[in-house]
């Protein structure tokens, strides 16, 4: 069995971090901070909006946090790729 990628790990980490910011500052201050995630993961971002959006019937905070959930879910496994892309030449 192969090993976890270091470098996929931190940069996991570092967008944990700053996905904790984001999702803490749209609680307490009542901000878009959140739209700053899917920023991030753009690439990503539009099929999530479009998978997110498909009950339209539902209720708009609830859509908002489920599309923040499954960008948040998304860009971890981003990060993780592209820090395993990178993870060799950091060694070097």
């Amino acid at each position: 069995m192969r090993r976890l990628s270091v470098t996929g790990f931190i940069f996991t980490t570092l967008f944990l971090a700053l996905s904790g910011w984001c999702v803490a500052s749209t609680l307490l201050h009542g901000t878009e901070a959140t739209t700053f995630i899917a920023y991030v993961t753009m690439p990503f971002s539009i099929p999530i909006l479009w998978l997110a959006t498909l009950g339209g019937s539902l209720n708009v905070g609830l859509v908002n946090w489920l599309l923040t959930t499954l960008l948040i879910v998304v860009g971890c496994l981003e990060f993780y790729f592209w820090g395993w892309l990178l993870e060799r030449p950091f060694r070097r």
